[in-house]
């Protein structure tokens, strides 16, 4: 920590016990605020009017009030869509008053009491935190993600405004926000960071974790100096499950049907709370099981660029994916209160997510420019992708743990001390990937571009399968592990509590340590005797109902060997494992980081409804790397240690503007600096080689991390029948922004080899970033009769960016101009109906940014715009059960990847329909 924080931190003691205050008779007064259910609720208002103070009820519905001069007052308590309400408090020297306060839902409409839906009540929980944060924040609570069809917490992202999600199998992977990409953001848990379960990113895997097992997702636009800085575009916060005031019994089960792969989904959760020993220990368990077969229908190209300027086909691969993917997840979460004036909470979360892949691939390669009668010359190779383990299949397993120890304590009735201890861990597996292919070259092949948004390739005369020759069984054991240790402490110091001018002095700090380290090791499995095609097992893998011919049959994967010839092959043909030094040494690295941060902010009231945050945070930043080098090609040679130091701070000061027009419209203006480091992988001085697929990409060490000034102006306008209208615009000016370069055919001068494709990442000079957004909700309840039920969930995000510093001006990766939402709902006393559409334009691919062709000429990969349709439906039997029924990309919408021009197509994967169904219990 820096070390004028440590002198403030010990001055901000100081002045807690030297403060006049202290010898003032004063008291504080605390609780939780609930529901008719004994659930929190959290963002409630709490109010002493006479005293002009007041608090913020927290994620568990615990408020605070503190320095409360000794006597009786009125206190207020207001939460939209429900009841205020007031009561007296008697408050004694130096000691805590515990009053807990229980709101009725409902809204005094014409002297009439209207009670709120179910799910009314949960949207109420997130707009009543939205509006009483102090920076720009958007809110979603579990009630209001149980309302969507999305399997995990990136779906339910992607009903956020401002986020685009970046798929993977169907499933939401990765985050951006306001047009940032995923390095540009952070994603915590309980507010403590994430590691990252994959080799070549920080950025976390979204699809690790199930949307059933968050309380509620905070996605904060703008940080306060409290919170780290490494989040340009923003933070998406997962709120676990605390324990509840009582019983509490919830669970789910169901399952479904996959449209493509034709098989039954399973899904399952049970969630088991209660307090003890009169109430000062809560303990809640959570469980969440999902077993999915699925599958996807992909097509794949690769362009070139003739010197005369005419684009053509290198290379087209068809490729068959069978999927099962099992995710199990479990949280804990145990607080006792050891005093009123201490709490101790563990939070525990674990997630596990295995992938079984077979992959079975044709693939065109070495294509030339064809000559004047459409036929040139190449390469046919037929693969086959499994394991040793389930199903013949390929495993990745991915896990994350997170483990936080925290604490709350009041300090002489006065001043609040938090403090909190992290250890957490991700990893990815993937033990014993083989791939069996035969590949014979030099063929004659026509290849069809007059439709470029369907490319393909055949053969001048019909394959011969039983000639083609054996090409290789390479086998795969890679490891990556990220460790992170933290630890925070935080200290609120109210200044002055009394009158329109009350301000508050919070100063705290941070110390992150991190190891990564990628382990690979590779070879291949060879052998004396002679592997023939007629000595595999092989089946014809062409489907008439493959997705990505639209009804034609141009596509065809063809004859492959069957997953059930990779487990036999080595006792087959007595085969032997050889490693490959060189691919193993080169691409194995390891990282140590350590991140000490401080900061100090004055919470400034100025009158009744104008406020100000103002502060300083610092952070210094020290990161070692280390890979080993091989001298040549072999591996056999001598090698180098590469060592890498980088060292570095950043003061990034910060100033938050809040006026409320009325208690329910608020105007919000921000003013903040923040940063995203490089990748690990991107810093080390690694030579990844991908031999199935020539491909060379290597590490940079001399990458800056990027740095961002944003400015953002915020409106909003809620309901008091539970409903927001909001918008805004936002500003941000970027430096050294990252992005990876690719090159075509690329002659490597270490090994002499002619890559395919050759990738490195390098610093973009400067960028900035604009955007507008607007959202809507609204139960259009002054609508007469049964249409009073309908409500309406909308939001739009424009966004421009131009990027200094790649081949050419253009926008940055990951920057989609449009995004929107919509959600048309229905709801009666037992009925549920709600149709959503997600839509995002193209944007440039922040993992492959810029390919430069044979030509010289430089040309983006982008990735196209997508627009998906989902819909479910609920129907209450009782108020603690409910049928559901669920339905997912009712459009078929692929993933798709195009080159330069909108037409040229790089990726079309296509996964079609999918439902569930079931029964949700809440006890």
């Amino acid at each position: 920590m820096p070390y004028f924080l440590h002198r403030l931190l010990l001055l901000s003691f100081l002045s807690l016990f030297l403060s006049p205050a202290l010898l003032a008779q004063t008291g504080a007064i605390q609780g939780k605020v609930l529901d008719g259910t004994r659930l929190s609720l959290p963002g409630a208002s709490v109010r002493l009017p006479t005293l002009g103070r007041g608090a913020v009820s927290d994620e568990d519905g615990g408020y605070l009030l503190t320095d409360v001069p000794v006597g009786t007052h009125q206190l207020l308590v207001s939460y939209l869509g429900y009841q205020e309400f007031s009561t007296t408090v008697t408050v004694t020297d130096r000691a805590t008053t515990t009053l807990p306060i229980e709101l009725s839902a409902g809204l005094n409409q014409m002297g009439e009491v209207q009670v709120l839906g179910a799910r009314l009540q949960g949207q109420a929980k997130a707009l009543n935190e939205q509006r009483t944060n102090a920076n720009i924040t958007n809110v979603v609570a579990a009630d209001q993600i149980g309302r969507f069809p999305d399997a995990n917490v990136g779906d339910a992202l992607k009903r956020v405004p401002g986020i685009t999600v970046l798929n993977d199998q169907g499933e939401a992977r990765f985050g951006l926000i306001r047009g940032t990409e995923p390095r540009f953001n952070s994603v915590t848990v309980n507010g403590e960071r994430l590691p990252s379960a994959e080799s070549g990113t920080r950025s976390v895997q979204l699809d690790l974790i199930p949307s059933d097992m968050v309380q509620a997702i905070e996605v904060s636009k703008t940080l306060t100096p409290d919170m780290d800085a490494d989040a340009i575009g923003g933070t998406a916060n997962l709120v676990t499950r605390a324990a509840p005031n009582g019983l509490r019994v919830s669970g789910t089960a169901g399952a479904g049907y996959n449209f493509l792969s034709q098989k039954v989904p399973y899904l399952g959760s049970l969630v088991v709370g209660n307090r003890f020993l009169d109430g000062k220990l809560g303990i809640i368990a959570s469980g969440s099981y999902f077993n999915h077969r699925f599958g996807s229908d992909n097509v794949e190209a690769a362009w070139d660029r003739t010197e005369g300027g005419r684009d053509y086909l290198t290379q087209q691969e068809i490729r068959k994916y069978d999927v099962q993917r099992i995710r199990r997840s479990g949280s804990v979460s145990v607080d006792y209160r050891v005093s009123p004036n201490s709490t101790i909470t563990l939070r525990s979360l674990y997630n596990v997510r295995d992938d079984f892949e077979n992959r079975y691939r044709a693939t065109y390669s070495g294509l030339k420019a064809p000559g004047s009668n459409g036929l040139t010359t190449g390469r046919y190779e037929i693969e086959t992708k499994g394991g040793n383990g389930k199903h013949n299949a390929r495993l990745e397993r991915q896990k994350t743990f997170s483990n936080t120890l925290s604490g709350e304590h009041l300090i002489a009735s006065r001043a609040r001390l938090t403090w909190a201890g992290t250890y957490a861990y991700a990893s990815e597996d993937r033990p014993q990937e083989s791939y069996i292919s035969f590949r014979t070259g030099n063929i004659s092949l026509r290849p069809n571009t007059v439709d470029e948004e369907h490319p393909s390739v055949e053969p001048a005369a019909p394959i011969n399968y039983a000639t083609i020759p054996f090409r290789r069984y390479q086998l795969r054991n890679d490891n990556t592990h990220e460790r992170d240790l933290n630890g925070r402490i935080d200290l609120l110091l109210p200044l002055q509590t009394e009158g329109p001018f009350m301000n508050s002095l919070k100063v705290g700090g941070r110390y992150r340590d991190k190891h990564k380290e990628v382990a690979r090791s590779r070879g291949e499995l060879v052998t004396d005797e002679d592997v023939t095609w007629g000595a595999i097992p092989t089946a014809d893998y062409s489907d008439n109902n493959f997705l990505a011919n639209g009804g034609g049959t141009r596509y065809r994967v063809g004859p492959a060997p069957q997953n059930s010839a990779l487990p036999t092959f080595q006792q087959q043909f007595n085969a032997t494992y050889e490693d490959d030094t060189y691919d193993n040494l080169s691409a194995s690295f390891r990282a140590d980081e350590r991140i000490s941060g401080g900061y100090a902010m004055l919470n400034q009231q100025l009158g009744n409804r104008f406020s100000a945050i103002a502060g300083l945070r610092v952070e210094h930043t020290y990161i070692r790397y280390q890979a080993t080098i091989p001298a040549d090609a072999t591996g056999e040679g001598p090698t180098t240690e590469a060592t890498g130091i980088n060292s570095y701070t950043n003061f990034l000061p910060a100033l938050h503007l809040k006026y409320n027009l009325t208690d329910n419209t608020i105007l919000r203006a921000a003013y903040t600096n923040s940063l995203a480091r490089p990748d690990y992988a991107a810093l080390a001085p690694t030579r990844t080689i991908d031999a199935s697929e020539n491909e060379l990409t290597e590490g940079n060490p001399n990458l800056k991390a990027t740095t961002s000034t944003n400015f953002d102006l915020m409106a909003e306008h809620y309901f008091t029948s539970v409903g927001l209208i909001s918008g805004g615009v936002f500003y941000k000016d970027i430096e050294n922004f990252v992005f990876t370069t690719t090159e075509l055919n690329y002659t490597d001068p270490v090994t002499s080899n002619t890559f395919l494709r050759y990738s490195r990442p390098l610093n973009g000079n400067s960028a900035t970033l604009r955007g507008a957004e607007i959202a809507v909700q609204r139960q259009l309840d002054f609508l007469p009769g049964v249409l009073r039920g309908l409500g309406i969930y909308a939001n739009y995000t424009y966004t421009s960016s131009r990027a200094n510093g790649l081949a050419e001006r253009t926008s940055l990766p990951g920057t989609a101009k449009h995004n929107w939402n919509t959600s048309l709902s229905y709801e009666s006393k037992r009925l549920t109906l709600r149709v959503s559409v997600n839509r995002h334009s193209g944007f440039i691919d922040p993992e492959e940014s810029t390919l430069t062709l044979s030509d010289g000429s430089t040309t983006f990969r982008h990735l196209d715009h997508q627009l998906q349709l989902d819909a479910n439906a609920g129907y209450a039997f009782t108020p603690k059960l409910r049928f559901f029924v669920e339905a997912n990309n009712l459009t078929n919408q692929p993933l798709r990847y195009y080159q330069g021009s909108r037409s040229r197509t790089l990726q079309s994967e296509y996964y079609n329909a999918r439902f569930n169904a079931g029964l949700k219990f809440d006890l």
